[in-house]
This record gives C-alpha cells, sequence and structure tokens, in this order.
C-alpha cells in the first residue's frame, strides 16, 4: 500500500510538471505570435505609408523624442519606394504591458530619382506598449530599420 501510495503521488505529480511545462510552451508561443504580428504591422505599414496610420502605432511615450522619430520616419518614406521587409525573430519578452522583440531583418527598397535596387540589414530591438487592446512601439534600439 505505500508503494502504491507513493507511485500514485509521483504520477500525479508529474502530471502537474507536464501540464505546466505545456502551458509555458503555449504562452511562449503566444508571445512569439504577438511579436510577429507587432513587427509585421510596423513594417507592413511603413511600406504602404500613411503617416496617420503609421502614428497611429506609434506610442506618444515613444522614446527619446517622438516627433523627431516620426519627422526621420516620413522624410526616409518619401525617400524609398518599393520597400520590402523580411525578418526573423530571435527572442520575444512581454513583461506586464511591455513586449521587447529582438530581431534580423533584410529591406530591399529603391530611392526616388535614382535606378536600381538598394538593400540594406541590420538587427534591432524593438519595444511596444500595451495601450487600449493594441501594441504601439515605444522604442527602437539597433540598427534603425526605417
Amino acid at each position: 500500500m505505500n508503494i502504491l501510495k507513493k507511485s500514485l503521488i509521483l504520477i500525479v505529480s508529474g502530471l502537474f510538471l507536464l501540464s505546466g511545462i505545456s502551458y509555458a510552451q503555449v504562452d511562449v508561443q503566444q508571445d512569439m505570435d504577438a511579436g510577429k504580428a507587432s513587427v509585421n504591422k510596423i513594417f507592413s505599414t511603413y511600406s504602404n505609408y500613411s503617416k496617420l496610420e503609421f502614428e497611429s502605432i506609434i506610442s506618444n511615450d515613444f522614446m527619446p523624442v517622438r516627433s523627431e522619430f516620426m519627422n526621420s520616419v516620413d522624410t526616409a518614406a518619401v525617400n524609398q519606394q518599393a520597400v520590402e521587409f523580411d525578418f526573423s525573430i530571435q527572442q520575444d519578452i512581454i513583461l506586464d504591458q511591455k513586449m521587447a522583440v529582438r530581431f534580423e531583418w533584410n529591406k530591399k527598397f529603391t530611392i526616388a530619382g535614382t535606378p536600381g535596387q538598394q538593400k540594406a540589414q541590420g538587427k534591432s530591438q524593438l519595444v511596444f506598449q500595451k495601450e487600449e487592446d493594441q501594441w504601439k512601439l515605444i522604442k527602437i534600439s539597433g540598427d534603425n530599420p526605417f
């Protein structure tokens, strides 16, 4: 009876442990999906640039200075055409109402008035803040993809 009790406790503990691992895997996948969707939204909005639409996904709390960032993005968007992004997420972390996404990117574009396609690549980290059920960009570090 004692061995049976210990075996049962061991089996039940194992099931709880496995269910926790399964939950953790789902949670990590949801974080990766949220990170990928947020980066994709930033890039697709930039590729089909509309200043008002792009501003709507940038937090008013953007650091260091939102207006300077928007001016630089606006200038780049006017000068670059046929922008295509490809990216690979390296790490994605969500904590409370913030999400940090570290990724590598490749960009293809043409510069207005010049022939040929240009290429750029880099490694960046975008930090998003949850505002009204939407992830909004609050900070960029590393290489600026815009």
